[in-house]
């Protein structure tokens, strides 16, 4: 909404479930439906959304996202822009363990399985 606000964009259309529709009411996403529900992937409805007056009923229902509006810049970015300012711990760090070949849980359950059989073994040669 900020992203769309901060290009001019004065209004968007969604097609959403009830379910989501009611949930973004709740947040203060001011939804005016526009068409009847149809099947897409599920039963959706259209609604049109005005960016300004959702903006403000989504400050008004909460400081933390008043807040979120009143930055000078957008919260999200890309890389490019950032210009090497936000360095990343992880961007070098070589990584603990081996990546698995095979699915993770197919790996762990193969280790599982491998530890198990040892156990079995080491059990019988000192039986």
């Amino acid at each position: 909404m900020i992203y769309g606000l901060h290009r001019r964009i004065d209004h968007c259309y969604l097609l959403v479930t009830q379910a989501f529709a009611r949930l973004l009411n709740r947040l203060g996403v001011v939804l005016h439906q526009v068409g009847t529900a149809t099947d897409h992937r599920g039963l959706r409805t259209p609604y049109l959304v005005n960016l300004q007056e959702s903006g403000e009923s989504l400050c008004q229902r909460s400081a933390l996202t008043g807040a979120l509006f009143a930055r000078p810049e957008l919260a999200y970015q890309p890389y490019s822009a950032l210009g090497g300012a936000v360095s990343s711990p992880f961007h070098h760090a070589p990584l603990p363990l081996p990546l698995p070949s095979r699915h993770a849980g197919a790996s762990h359950l193969h280790s599982r399985r491998h530890r198990v059989s040892e156990a079995l073994s080491q059990a019988r040669r000192s039986a």
